[in-house]
């Protein structure tokens, strides 16, 4: 008499509930690891150590070359806070940017006074007759190069230009070239009617005919 065998079904719990462990551990894991810092963009919140900051640089600097630095706002942020005046920010920026127009002045006249030596290079094409061991005649072209030292005008003309330019355009009533006809609104034309006007004249005539008498008295005495 044989005896049957029976096969043994595969464990299905057991291995679903490794899987489960497995996956637990490895969220586990994942969860004991600290979350990855996001990089810090630049600041755009207004404080008075980077406001100082850049007003102290503003009469040596540009706007835009201060706002390179990765530790100060873009400079459309530092315009935002002129238009809104954040804290007084406004006038302080109209003070810094005068300074920076008297250094500007400052440096026309270097500029205008001293001259900047630099060189100016050219090239000429030549060609030199050589003799050959054949007693033929060989013409070489060879290329030339002089270079003269000397005052870079145009290039001085150039810079006091551009900052006679600038100045006029930030400053008009400082360094502009144009006279206000109509009379300076911060100094307005007085105005006179046509009495007062008559009035100042005959006294001027006045004025004008005492001296001429006193004169007059001086030479008869003589």
């Amino acid at each position: 008499m044989t005896k049957k065998t029976r096969k043994k079904a595969p464990r299905k719990k057991a291995t679903t509930k490794r899987k489960a462990t497995r996956n637990a551990t490895r969220n586990a894991r994942k969860a004991s690891k600290p979350a990855a810092k996001r990089p810090r963009g630049r600041p755009t919140r207004y404080t008075p150590e980077i406001a100082e900051e850049i007003l102290r640089r503003i009469p040596t600097e540009s706007v835009r070359r201060i706002c390179e630095d990765e530790h100060l706002p873009p400079a459309t942020t530092v315009h935002t806070w002129v238009i809104e005046d954040r804290e007084g920010f406004a006038e302080q920026y109209a003070r810094a940017i005068q300074l920076r127009a008297m250094n500007w002045a400052e440096e026309l006249i270097e500029v205008a006074r001293n001259p900047q030596v630099g060189e100016i290079v050219t090239e000429e094409s030549k060609v030199i007759v050589k003799d050959g061991e054949d007693g033929e005649q060989t013409e070489m072209p060879v290329l030339e190069r002089k270079v003269v030292k000397q005052d870079m005008v145009a290039h001085r003309r150039l810079h006091v230009d551009t900052l006679k330019w600038a100045l006029c355009k930030m400053l008009p009533k400082t360094f502009g070239d144009k006279l206000a006809i109509g009379g300076d609104p911060d100094a307005p034309a007085i105005k006179m009617t046509d009495v007062e006007r008559g009035a100042q004249i005959q006294a001027l005539l006045q004025v004008a005919a005492q001296r001429k008498a006193e004169a007059e008295g001086e030479g008869d005495g003589d």
